[in-house]
């Protein structure tokens, strides 16, 4: 029988380097969400598109919280983490 992954199932543990693009796609995302929600709050929009930046802002800061997810599920799994 084969041996079952600690990492939850179905998902593969990342790479090294899957893991480093993670952690720069969450703060990328991070910070261009919260660029969005200034921009939504000053109000310099100007062309109507409220709804359309407010929808950009929720996916980018649940992008970020996805790949934060992620990385916080990579770090349980560590040897000697705990």
């Amino acid at each position: 029988m084969a041996e079952l992954s600690p990492f939850p199932f179905p998902v593969l543990p990342p790479t090294a380097s899957e893991v480093a693009a993670l952690s720069v796609a969450a703060a990328y995302f991070a910070r261009a969400g919260t660029q969005v929600a200034s921009r939504l709050l000053d109000g310099s929009d100007g062309s109507g598109g409220a709804a359309l930046l407010g929808a950009l802002r929720d996916n980018l800061l649940a992008g970020a919280a996805l790949c934060d997810g992620v990385l916080d599920l990579v770090a349980e799994q560590r040897p000697g983490a705990g």
